[in-house]
């Protein structure tokens, strides 16, 4: 599939869970084998702006640099992706512990990502200007992306998720939360009445709040206009299931019943989390579009 020129939506499976009479799920994680969900969609103009550089100065190729941890979906589809446009990758990866026993970090590494393990607290401190410069220092010419692909061509590529699909006839969308970059690009991209529900993965997740009031500031710099469309937003964060990362064989249980009778297979870390929200009262009765971000890798 041409990833650079997705001309038609992802597929829409219909299914009846017991909790609802119909369900629709955008399966994201059927666009590419690899490169999947809404990680392509993050990384997409990250990887076009990374090829028109190296297009147009030849002679200093531009590598994509981004962070992560040794289970990182994000890590995993960037590797994928700069092997299949031939793109320079670097994944600064957070911790030293073991990290040879990661599938993900194998699968990377294969791929021809170049793997830089750092301890925890230098992790925390990625994001600061002495960092970038250590960057810089250390690997020249880069094209720098947040983890999990949080920048703003991320949200633009967010944008994308939902094109060609008539979203009119639904009352709600789901869809699970990480950065809140996924959320905030279906914010954009939808219809002033439509409500988007964010499930948070991690553990006190209502600070993503805010964290999707800072994306959508970024890219429309109007305050009044952020709060209008804030409005729309509703978090359901009491399906995280312990935290980030966390599970329990109760969640496990349900995610094989749901890929046995649908043949709906969903991650444990993300997908299955706000997969549980959808029987919230909030969402009772409403016709509603869960967003099946992939991620499926992560189950390894």
């Amino acid at each position: 599939m041409d990833l650079l020129n997705l001309t038609h939506p992802a597929p829409i499976q219909t299914i009846s869970p017991a909790f609802c009479t119909t369900l629709d799920v955008l399966r994201l994680d059927l666009i590419d084998p690899v490169v999947s969900g809404n990680k392509w969609y993050k990384l997409k103009y990250n990887v076009l702006k990374v090829l028109e550089q190296s297009t147009k100065h030849p002679e200093l190729p531009c590598a994509l640099l981004t962070f992560g941890g040794p289970y990182s979906n994000h890590i995993h589809a960037t590797a994928a992706a700069g092997m299949h446009f031939k793109i320079p990758t670097i994944g600064i990866i957070r911790g030293e512990d073991h990290p040879q026993t990661s599938p993900t970090l194998k699968d990377a590494a294969d791929w021809g990502m170049q793997l830089e393990f750092i301890s925890r607290s230098a992790y925390a401190e990625k994001d600061t200007e002495d960092f970038k410069s250590w960057i810089y220092e250390q690997y020249g010419h880069v094209h720098i992306v947040p983890e999990g692909g949080s920048n703003y061509l991320g949200l633009n590529g967010c944008m994308d998720i939902l094109t060609g699909i008539d979203v009119q006839g639904y009352d709600a969308i789901v869809c699970a939360m990480g950065t809140g970059t996924t959320v905030a690009g279906l914010l954009l991209s939808t219809p002033a009445t439509l409500p988007i529900y964010g499930v948070p993965v991690l553990k006190n997740g209502g600070f993503l709040k805010d964290e999707v009031r800072k994306h959508l500031f970024y890219f429309l710099v109007d305050q009044d206009a952020v709060t209008d469309i804030m409005d729309r937003l509703v978090i359901l964060d009491q399906y995280h299931y312990g935290g980030y990362g966390k599970w329990t064989p109760e969640l496990i249980q349900k995610m094989a019943e749901i890929e046995k009778e649908f043949q709906l297979p969903l991650d444990r870390v993300y997908t299955a989390k706000a997969f549980e929200a959808l029987s919230d009262d909030a969402l009772r009765d409403k016709k509603t579009l869960f967003i099946h971000t992939g991620g499926l890798q992560g189950n390894r």
